[in-house]
């Protein structure tokens, strides 16, 4: 097993798994291939098959936690017991080989601080995937289009221990929001070796939807986390709106539109009523008063 008190690793994969005993084996052997001084922390929450067994005999730090931790809440707690510098997040549902994650640690050891997945979401000829979506549209609004629909969402991802620590820990939980966090910070990002994860994922029953409802929530509270930081528009033009007229009666500024509805609910018009005014005066004639 990983010794927690050996010489720091310079790598640490961080793989949640729950109920990966088909796989987790394999997962561990291909992530211990990245680097000569790797560590392999497996988070195994909620487990009810020989998943905890199998990463202890392989070889890897495990930490069990008996109720189920949610989704990527593991990365969390992995990240906060992590030691090496580059922390490399992957999962134990499909199996990606080993030349492939060593791109991303490459791209932290040249000094990037989070280096994501470039595959930018499933889309079909006719629609793009709404999470796919969400993640665009979040990227726009924090000023990142050049992420295009990259996420903290999508594993594999790698990031500088410096970076795990200025983002915060807790913050892994809710990866949308983590990567707000960092663009605020001001860390680099970018994105290489594009892994279909849509493609590998296994298809279980009942699990896109719900996958799709956390994802999509990820996101606005992402997004509400930058408006706070950034104020209402997150600095985005508002087109010189004049919103505080709306603040008062509109009788008091808004005359012109007010006497023109007017006008159409008694089924006139502009120039009839300006017609009807001038025969008024041509028949009648000025007024004038009498001397006393």
């Amino acid at each position: 097993m990983d010794s927690a008190t050996g010489p720091a690793p310079e790598v640490s994969v961080i793989i949640p798994a729950r109920n990966e005993a088909r796989r987790i084996v394999r997962v561990i052997q291909e992530a211990r291939r990245v680097s000569p001084l790797t560590e392999v922390i497996v988070v195994c929450n909620g487990v009810t098959d020989h998943t905890t067994k199998l990463a202890l005999e392989n070889g890897a730090r495990v930490i069990e936690a008996a109720p189920s931790l949610g989704h990527d809440v593991g990365r969390a707690v992995g990240a906060f017991f992590a030691r090496g510098d580059v922390m490399l997040f992957i999962d134990a549902d499909f199996l990606v080989p080993a030349f492939k994650l060593r791109r991303y640690v490459d791209e932290v050891k040249k000094g990037w601080d989070v280096v994501l997945n470039a595959y930018s979401g499933y889309q079909s000829k006719r629609s793009i995937n709404p999470t796919s979506l969400a993640k665009r549209l979040l990227n726009h609004i924090v000023g990142r289009p050049d992420l295009v629909g990259s996420s903290l969402t999508t594993v594999p991802h790698a990031m500088s221990r410096l970076a795990a620590e200025r983002i915060g820990f807790e913050e892994l939980a809710v990866p949308p929001k983590a990567q707000v966090k960092a663009v605020l910070q001001g860390l680099t990002i970018t994105r290489v070796c594009p892994i279909n994860t849509a493609r590998l994922n296994d298809p279980r029953i009942g699990r896109k939807d719900r996958v799709v409802d956390l994802v999509l929530g990820d996101h606005a509270e992402a997004i509400a986390a930058y408006l706070r930081e950034k104020g209402e528009r997150a600095g985005f033009f508002d087109q010189e709106r004049n919103r505080d007229l709306l603040l008062f009666p509109p009788q008091q500024h808004l005359r012109t539109v007010y006497r023109q509805e007017t006008i159409r609910a008694t089924g006139g018009s502009w120039r009839d009523g300006g017609k009807a005014k001038q025969k008024t005066l041509h028949k009648t004639g000025p007024k004038t008063r009498r001397p006393r």
